[in-house]
């Protein structure tokens, strides 16, 4: 009788064990779900910012592309496109300049 009761007593604290563990690992899966849930939200955050950078970047490079065209009419937009031509060519463009010594080569 008494191997039957500690035979009984040990199952009882296996199976106590077991749903302890089962409980712990439960609490660890749904925290686990939490922050997968606000990463995911953070990258839809990150995706729809990169969507209007990239939208604004085209826009102002259609700006400027439109800037230097009217810079080939107007003598003072080319000298106003001139004082910001690092930002023109990280667009990819570059300032028309408004002299014609400004673009021959140095005779050597």
């Amino acid at each position: 009788m008494i191997k039957r009761i500690s035979l009984t007593g040990l199952l009882v604290g296996v199976l106590l064990l077991s749903a302890l563990a089962s409980v712990a690992l439960c609490y660890r899966y749904v925290r686990t779900l939490s922050v997968a849930q606000r990463i995911q939200i953070q990258a839809q955050r990150l995706q729809a910012q990169t969507v209007l950078v990239s939208r604004n970047r085209t826009i102002a490079q259609a700006m400027a592309s439109d800037a230097v065209e009217y810079s080939k009419r107007s003598p003072a937009m080319a000298a106003l496109l001139l004082r910001h031509g690092p930002l023109l060519e990280q667009l990819g463009l570059k300032p028309r300049s408004t002299s014609p010594a400004q673009t021959r080569p140095n005779p050597r």
